[in-house]
This record gives structure tokens, sequence and C-alpha cells, in this order.
């Protein structure tokens, strides 16, 4: 079976060229703020037909002074977000995110059943367009892809394997890992990070790879199938994986700026 979701398109042109100014003052977005029928500053989920929008605020708990606002926005299949930082770099503290799938983050004790989204060796298409505008401060923060791969069917945090992210647009900002290569792509140049990270507070570590775009955008078309293949054909992962979710937001870490988010569709089948 095919799947195509997509967001609705925006009528506003936007540049693929990445703008860092010191005003986060954007008309397009102000509008939606003013005028949006779903709005969130604490951190909820709300599900818009195929995809989810996520408050998601997961590093807060580094903040040792200072406040930190991020908020999410929707009107008539428009998405956008704001976030409002303390100068203080602590590391990541949010990433609101569109998000679709399946959680990486359940018990495995609490899962009876198979719940994964789509089993990669069975993946004949990933594909993704995205047309968005960022204006934020000359601070730190990334446009990124995240997709959640696992050890088994019945996917949660205690069988995560891989970490794979997409960098398209970032700022200030370096990714975990070490470079490995250099790839060409149809879409594009990246450079491959890869490392493991781990996590001692749920006991566990993975992969985590990275692919940073050499030509920083904030609007184009990607072939993620592609990059699994290549990391499938190099041997960087396994082909016996599990997919959870594909997630597409910011990272924030240090920055204050908005987002809005004019077309976001996905291929999958």
């Amino acid at each position: 079976m095919k799947y195509l979701f997509h967001i609705f398109n925006f009528t506003f042109l936007i540049s693929c060229s990445t703008t860092h100014i010191i005003s986060v003052e954007n008309p397009e977005f102000t509008k939606l703020k003013n005028q949006a029928d779903y709005k969130d500053c604490s951190g909820a989920t709300k599900q818009f037909e195929n995809f989810s929008l996520i408050n998601n605020k997961w590093g807060v708990y580094k903040i040792k002074s200072g406040n930190y606002t991020q908020c999410i926005y929707h009107k008539d299949g428009i998405f956008g977000w704001e976030w409002d930082a303390p100068s203080k770099s602590y590391g990541v503290l949010g990433y609101p995110e569109l998000w679709l799938g399946t959680s990486a983050w359940g018990l495995k004790s609490e899962i009876k059943q198979p719940n994964y989204f789509k089993k990669l060796d069975e993946l004949k298409t990933l594909k993704a367009e995205f047309d968005t505008k960022i204006t934020a401060t000359d601070k730190k923060y990334n446009l990124a892809f995240d997709i959640w791969l696992h050890s088994e069917s019945t996917v949660a945090k205690e069988n995560i394997a891989v970490e794979l992210m997409v960098w398209e647009d970032y700022n200030k900002f370096k990714s975990h890992g070490k470079k490995k290569e250099t790839i060409r792509t149809s879409f594009g140049t990246y450079d491959m990070l890869y490392g493991i990270m781990k996590k001692p507070e749920i006991n566990s570590k993975w992969i985590y790879i990275a692919f940073i775009r050499t030509d920083k955008r904030t609007t184009g078309k990607i072939n993620l199938k592609e990059l699994l293949d290549f990391l499938i054909q190099k041997n960087y992962i396994s082909s016996d994986l599990y997919i959870s979710s594909i997630e597409f937001g910011t990272e924030v870490l240090n920055s204050k700026g908005n987002i809005i988010i004019n077309k976001y569709e996905v291929e999958i089948e």
C-alpha cells in the first residue's frame, strides 16, 4: 500500500536560502499566530489528519536559570512554532515537530504485539518535500528529520538500535559523532557523522548517525530511502530493523526564533 501524507500548500513564495537576522519578526508567522485555531505552550500533542503536531520540550530539565518558551500553532493546514531560550547554552532544550508513526519511547513490558510503523527491508519508498521559512537570532538551532530504528517489531525505548538524523538547515550547532565520509546524493551533498549515543538515565545506548547538508536549505525535496539504502550497503546499519517514527522539526538550543511550514509531504510505501 502506498501512502501520501501532506499539509496544504501555502501561497507565499519562499526562498531556499537561509538568512539569519537579529530581529525575529515575520509577518507570515505573526498572522498564523494571531489567527491560529490551535495553540499550545505547555508541551502537548495534537493530531491533525495523518500528522501529529508535538510541542516536544524534552530537554528543559537542563535549564539552570532563565525561562524557556516554546509554542506551537495551526491554522487551515498551516503549521508553525516559536521559541525563546535562555542565552546560555545547555544543549538541546526542545524539538517542536511534525510526527508520523509509532512512539519510540514506550515500555517494552507494556507492548503485547508488534507495533512498528514500517519494516526497513520491506520499505519501497520514503520521500519528503518541505517548504518552510525560519526567522531566528544568530544562535544555535537546526531544521532536521529524525528517524528511529529498532531491533524488534515491538518497538520500545529498550530496543532503539539507530537514531538517524538529516540536518537540512543549522546555525552555530555541531552534531554528535565523528565525520566518516561525504556523500553526493540525487538531492545534494552531505557529511555523514557516526557515533554512539549513551543514555544512562534509561540504561540504554544506540548508534547515532547524522547527515549534515553542506548547502543548507529550508525548502526542498529529499529521498530518505536513498540515505537508508546507503547505510545498509556500507554496513553502517542492518536491513533487519523496524521504523517507529519519522519526525521533522527544529532542535532548539540558545536561540530565539520561529518557523512557518507552508508545505510538508511524506510519501511512503
